[in-house]
C-alpha cells in the first residue's frame, strides 16, 4: 500500500479501497515486525507522532525491502517529532537506521492527604505535598493476585512510566507482567505538577519504601487493608542495588500501547453523545490584547454539522480572548472557521526582529538592576565574590500533539480528560468557574504528546 497521511485524506476519496492503519497491523496477538523492533529498540519517547512514522516505515518495506538511505530519507521525511527520536526510526544515525530496518526483516493499600490550589494566572510551581513513603501507598495497591501502579507523574515521553515501574518490580520482587500501570486523577491525593525532571529524584524512594512494605505484608499473609510503612535506608531497598530491573531494559510501559495505536492521548477518549469544540484566536502573541470583532454566523450555520458558535469561552489565553464553536462532528470544524471569515481585533503586532532584542539580557540590565535577584553583593561570612553568567539559547516550551481535552457533565458532577501537567490545578480552577466543590470535579491525566 501506500503510506496516506490520514488527516488531510477524506474518506469519500478512498471508498471502495483497502485501508490498512496502524491498528491492523499485529497479527493474531503477534506485532508485526516493524512495530516489534521499535520495542525492542525502545523508539518511542512522548509517542505520539509514531504511528505516522510506523506506517511510512511498514510502506517502505513492502516496496523495498532493501532500502537504501536516500530511500530512508524520503520515505521518513514529514513526519515530525518534537522529542528527537527520528534518529531511531528512519531522521538520523546511519548505523542505528541500518541495524534497525534489518531487524525488522522487511487488595492492599492506603490514602494519602489533600491540597488546594488557587484559581486565576496559572503559578510557576502550584504548592503540593512532598513526596514521602506514606503517600506512595497510595501509588501501589495488591489486589486479585496482581499488582497496580498508579502513576504519579505525568508521562510525556520523560520514561518516567517505565523507570517508576522498574523501581516497583525490583522492590516488590516481580516480574515486569506482575504490574499494571494506570495513571493518576484527582480522585487520589494530591501530587506535585509533573516540571523540573524530578520525578526519579522525589518518587523513587518513596515508592521504593511502599514496595517494600507492601512486600512484607504480603509475605507475612495480608491480603487486604492498610500497611503501616516501615521506612528502612536506602541500602536495605532492592530498587537502589544493582540487580533485578535496575539497569536493564524492559519493554517500555505504555511502548506495545504506543506501537498498535491504542488510546492514550486525551483527543482519543470517545465518549456517548461526543461534540467538537474549539477556541478560535487571532494569528497574534497572547500577550498582545486581541479579540473577534465581527463573524458570519450565518454562513457558518450553512455546515452540515453545525451546532454553535461560543463567545463567552472563559478567561482569556494571555490577553487573547477567543470565540468558541461547536459542531457534532470534528472534521467541521475547519468548515465552520472559515465561513465564520472571522475580522480579529488586534491592539497592535510587535516588530518580530524585536523579539530578540526583547529578551537579551544586556538590553535589560543596561535600564537598571534586574527585577528579580537571589544575592547583591558577596555571600556573607566569605572573603570572595561570585560572578557568573550563562547565556543559553531562546527555547519555549511546546508539543506536537495538539491540545485537547474531553468534559462529561453528569448529575451534577464535572470529569475531564486532559493531558496536563497539573489535573489539581485543573480540577480546582474548574471547580472556581462553575461554582462547584472541588470533589464535584474529576480530572483524568492521560499521555502528553
Amino acid at each position: 500500500g501506500v503510506a496516506t497521511r490520514s488527516c488531510i485524506t477524506l474518506a469519500e476519496s478512498i471508498e471502495g479501497a483497502e485501508v490498512r492503519s496502524i491498528e491492523g497491523l499485529a497479527k493474531g496477538g503477534a506485532l508485526h515486525p516493524v512495530q516489534q523492533a521499535w520495542l525492542d529498540l525502545a523508539v518511542p519517547q512522548c509517542g505520539y507522532c509514531q504511528a505516522g512514522q510506523i506506517m511510512s516505515a511498514v510502506a517502505l518495506l513492502n516496496e523495498i525491502p532493501s532500502p537504501s538511505e536516500a530511500d530512508i530519507d524520503a520515505a521518513m521525511d514529514g513526519n515530525l517529532c518534537r522529542c528527537g527520536s527520528n534518529p531511531t526510526c528512519g531522521g538520523g544515525d546511519v548505523m542505528r537506521r541500518r541495524a534497525f530496518l534489518a531487524a525488522t526483516g522487511g487488595g492492599l493499600i492506603a490514602l494519602i492527604g489533600a491540597g488546594m490550589a488557587a484559581w486565576n494566572q496559572v503559578p510557576v510551581i502550584p504548592k503540593r505535598p512532598e513526596p514521602d513513603a506514606d503517600a506512595a501507598f497510595g501509588w501501589i495497591v495488591h489486589r486479585d493476585g496482581r499488582f497496580v501502579l498508579t502513576l504519579p507523574r505525568v508521562e510525556m515521553g520523560q520514561g518516567i512510566a517505565t523507570a517508576l515501574k522498574q523501581v516497583a518490580c525490583t522492590e516488590l520482587g516481580v516480574a515486569w507482567q506482575a504490574i499494571t500501570l494506570q495513571l493518576h486523577d484527582t480522585s487520589s491525593p494530591p501530587v506535585k505538577a509533573t516540571v523540573g525532571s524530578e520525578s526519579m529524584a522525589l518518587f523513587a524512594e518513596p515508592l521504593a519504601q511502599a514496595c517494600a512494605s507492601l512486600r512484607d505484608a504480603l509475605e507475612a499473609g495480608r491480603q487486604e487493608g492498610p500497611v503501616a510503612v516501615s521506612t528502612r535506608p536506602l541500602s536495605a531497598l532492592r530498587a537502589f542495588r544493582a540487580g533485578g530491573l535496575i539497569g536493564a531494559s524492559p519493554e517500555l510501559a505504555q511502548g506495545r500501547d504506543i506501537v498498535t495505536g491504542a488510546a492514550l492521548y486525551a483527543a482519543d477518549v470517545l465518549r456517548p453523545g461526543l461534540l467538537h469544540g474549539r477556541v478560535l484566536r487571532a494569528p497574534a502573541s497572547p500577550e498582545v490584547g486581541s479579540r473577534a470583532g465581527t463573524w458570519n454566523r450565518r454562513e457558518a450555520e450553512k455546515i452540515p454539522g453545525f451546532v454553535a458558535v461560543v463567545e463567552d469561552c472563559g478567561s482569556a489565553n494571555g490577553h487573547a480572548k477567543g470565540l468558541g464553536i461547536v459542531a457534532s462532528r470534528p472534521a467541521a470544524l475547519d468548515q465552520i472557521a472559515e465561513a465564520l471569515a472571522i475580522e480579529w481585533t488586534v491592539d497592535s503586532l510587535p516588530e518580530h526582529a524585536d523579539i530578540a532584542r526583547a529578551i537579551d539580557i544586556d538590553t535589560a540590565l543596561s535600564k537598571g538592576k534586574l527585577g528579580n535577584r537571589v544575592m547583591d553583593g558577596a555571600p556573607e561570612g566569605t572573603s570572595f565574590d561570585i560572578s557568573m553568567r550563562v547565556d543559553i539559547p531562546f527555547a519555549a516550551h511546546a508539543q506536537i500533539e495538539p491540545r485537547a481535552a474531553v468534559a462529561e457533565w453528569k448529575h451534577g458532577r464535572l470529569m475531564i480528560w486532559s493531558g496536563t501537567q497539573d489535573a489539581f490545578y485543573v480540577r480546582d480552577a474548574l471547580a472556581d468557574v462553575f461554582g462547584l466543590d472541588p470533589g464535584a470535579v474529576t480530572v483524568q491525566t492521560m499521555r502528553i504528546g
